[in-house]
C-alpha cells in the first residue's frame, strides 16, 4: 500500500502529536504527545552520554560581534555557517558554533581540565527551507541532541570517532531497530568542515532516505579557525586541540513516526510510548475502586507506566480507538455485565481484538510482543528496501523504484562521477568497506570489496 501523506498528517494531528505546515512550510509544531515520544527518544541518548560521562550543557545562539571575524571564516569555507543580525545582537546559524566558542572559554577558565572534554547540549540549526515531500521542518529551527568531544591529539581524537558512531548504532538500530544503513560519505560529496564523516540513513515510505545519525571526525578544522587551545603542561605552550562530533537530530523523531506509521494509526515501542498501558472503565461500574487498586499495584509493582480515563459508556469504543491511533501497546478495559458483574478486557495494538480471558498479569507479555511486531515490521521493510544490482541500468532502476540499490564500487572520486552521471537523480550515499564479499565494480568490472549505497536523500 503506498504511502498516504494526507492520512499521516491526519493521524498526527488526532493523536495530538504534531501540526504541520504552520507558519513555514514543512514547518512542524509539536503537542504534548508527540513532545512526550521525543522526550522519551532523546532520553535514550541522553542517558547513555551520562553513563559514559559526558556533561550536558545549555548553550546560547547568542554571539559576540568580536567573534564574527571567526565566523566569516568558516562563511568562506561552507556557505551555510553564517550569523544573523537582529539590532545589536548577533545569532550564530550554525549549531556547531557556539559549542566550540563554549569549548574555548571552558579550556580558558579551567585549563587544568582533564580532556577529552566531553559534552553535549541540545542545539538548533537555522535553516532556508528547501522542503520537498518529507512533511517536516527543514525551515525555521531544527533541534539536535548534540555531543562534542574535545583532544589534545589527533590520533586521540581519530580513536574517539569509532565511540560516536557505536552511540549511534545504538540507538538507531540496535534500541529502536529502525530500517536504516550504515555508510561512510564519499570525500568527494563530504562537508568542507569533516576530515571524515559516518552517516546512518533511515529509510523513509516516500522513496528517499534521510540522515538519522551522524559522525565527524573535525580534526582542527573548527579549533584552528576559534583558536580552542589547552597549555601544554610539559612545554608550557598552548596547544591547538582537535574533535569529533556526533548526534541525532529530529530526523529520527520524524523517521520513527513515518516507518511505524499505517492506515490505523503508529505502532509505538513500549519504552517510547507515553503510555505502556491506558486502562478505560465505565464510569457508572460501581465497585470498579477494587478492581482498580489491584490493576494499578500490579503496574507499579513492574514499574509500567500507566493512564487511567473514566468514560461513558457510550464513549468506550472511541476511547479505544483513539489508544489504537496513538500507538499506546496495551489497551485494559473495564466494564460491567449483568451476569458476571465487573469484567477485565485486554485489548493490545497488534492483536486488534479483545481477549476476555487474558489476565492483566500477562501485559509484560504483550509489551514485549508488540516490541516484537514493530521490530518484524522495521526488518521486513529494510529487506524489501535494500537490493543487489549488477548493471548501471538496474541500480538506476531500484533508484527510480523508490529503493536503495547496493552495489560493488570502489571509493575514487571518478566512479563515484562516473557513476552519478548515469543515474536519473540518485546519489551516492556513501560506502561500506567492512566486507568479507568480493564482487565487480559496477564501473571498472575489477574486483573489489567495497560496497556503495545508492538512492534519493531528502
Amino acid at each position: 500500500m503506498s504511502f498516504d501523506i494526507k492520512v499521516f498528517q491526519r493521524h498526527l494531528l488526532d493523536a495530538q502529536i504534531a501540526i504541520l505546515g504552520d507558519n513555514v512550510h514543512g514547518s512542524q509544531t509539536l503537542m504534548s504527545y508527540g513532545w512526550e515520544i521525543r522526550k522519551r527518544l532523546y532520553g535514550i541518548g541522553i542517558r547513555m552520554l551520562k553513563d559514559m560521562e559526558f556533561s550536558e550543557v545549555s548553550l546560547s545562539d547568542w554571539i559576540s560581534p568580536n567573534e564574527l571575524s571567526s565566523l566569516n571564516s568558516i562563511a568562506r569555507i561552507i556557505k551555510n555557517y553564517l550569523y544573523i543580525e537582529v539590532g545589536n545582537f548577533y545569532m550564530a546559524a550554525s549549531h556547531e558554533i557556539t559549542a566550540y566558542l563554549f569549548a574555548k572559554k571552558y579550556l580558558k577558565y579551567f585549563p587544568q581540565t582533564k580532556l577529552p572534554l566531553n559534552f553535549f547540549h541540545i542545539g538548533s540549526v537555522y535553516r532556508y527551507s528547501r522542503n520537498t515531500k518529507f512533511p517536516f521542518s527543514y525551515g525555521e529551527r531544527k533541534s539536535f541532541l548534540e555531543c562534542y568531544s574535545i583532544h589534545d591529539s589527533e590520533n586521540s581524537a581519530k580513536d574517539f570517532l569509532s565511540v560516536g558512531c557505536e552511540w549511534n548504532r545504538k540507538i538507531i538500530q540496535k534500541i529502536l531497530k529502525l530500517p536504516s544503513i550504515e555508510v561512510e560519505r564519499p570525500l568527494i560529496t563530504n562537508k568542507p568542515t569533516s576530515r571524515k564523516t559516518i552517516c546512518i540513513d533511515s529509510l523513509t515510505p516516500f522513496g528517499a532516505t534521510i540522515i538519522t545519525g551522524m559522525t565527524y571526525f573535525h580534526d582542527d578544522i573548527f579549533t584552528g579557525l576559534l583558536s580552542v587551545k589547552q597549555k601544554n603542561l610539559i612545554t608550557r605552550k598552548n596547544q591547538l586541540m582537535h574533535s569529533v562530533h556526533f548526534g541525532i537530530s529530529d530526523n529520527i523523531f520524524f523517521s520513527y513516526l513515518l516507518n511505524a506509521h499505517d492506515e490505523q494509526g503508529f505502532y509505538l515501542l513500549s519504552e517510547l510510548a507515553p503510555y505502556q498501558v491506558s486502562i478505560i472503565y465505565d464510569m457508572i461500574i460501581p465497585d470498579y475502586q477494587e478492581v482498580r487498586q489491584k490493576i494499578i499495584n500490579f503496574l507499579e509493582k513492574k514499574q509500567i507506566r500507566y493512564e487511567i480515563k473514566g468514560v461513558k459508556r457510550s464513549k468506550i469504543k472511541k476511547a479505544v480507538r483513539r489508544n489504537m491511533l496513538c500507538g499506546i501497546p496495551v489497551t485494559i478495559l473495564v466494564c460491567c455485565s449483568k451476569k458476571s458483574g465487573v469484567n477485565i478486557k485486554i485489548l493490545t495494538k497488534i492483536q486488534q481484538h479483545y481477549s476476555p480471558s487474558l489476565s492483566f498479569e500477562k501485559i509484560p507479555v504483550l509489551l514485549k510482543k508488540n516490541d516484537d511486531h514493530v521490530y518484524k515490521k522495521f526488518r521486513e521493510q529494510e529487506r524489501s528496501s535494500i537490493v543487489q544490482c549488477d548493471s548501471v541500468n538496474e541500480a538506476d532502476n531500484v533508484v527510480q523504484s523508490g529503493k536503495i540499490a547496493k552495489v560493488f564500487l570502489n571509493n575514487c572520486d571518478k566512479n563515484i562521477t562516473d557513476l552519478e552521471s548515469k543515474l536519473r537523480g540518485g546519489e551516492i550515499l556513501g560506502f561500506k568497506t567492512k566486507n568479507k564479499n568480493i564482487g565487480k565494480d559496477i564501473i571498472t568490472g575489477c574486483d573489489t570489496s567495497i560496497i556503495a549505497f545508492i538512492s534519493r536523500r531528502i
